[in-house]
């Protein structure tokens, strides 16, 4: 719960450059550990990475 208000307050390219521990523009799975199924919640295009345009970026978006 504390690393999810974390992200809530920096935008994508410091969420990048926080956890891109191999310096490629991506973070891996192996480098954020918040587990699985956080990481696959924020892989939108599944594509093994999250990428600068996948990165949270402020509080989620309200959904009614």
């Amino acid at each position: 719960l504390v690393m999810v208000a974390f992200w809530w307050r920096i935008t994508s390219s410091e969420f990048i450059k926080r956890f891109d521990k191999n310096s490629v523009g991506k973070v891996e799975l192996s480098e954020l550990k918040a587990g699985k199924q956080r990481f696959s919640h924020l892989d939108k295009n599944n594509g093994s990475d999250i990428s600068p345009d996948e990165a949270p970026s402020g509080p989620p978006k309200k959904t009614r």
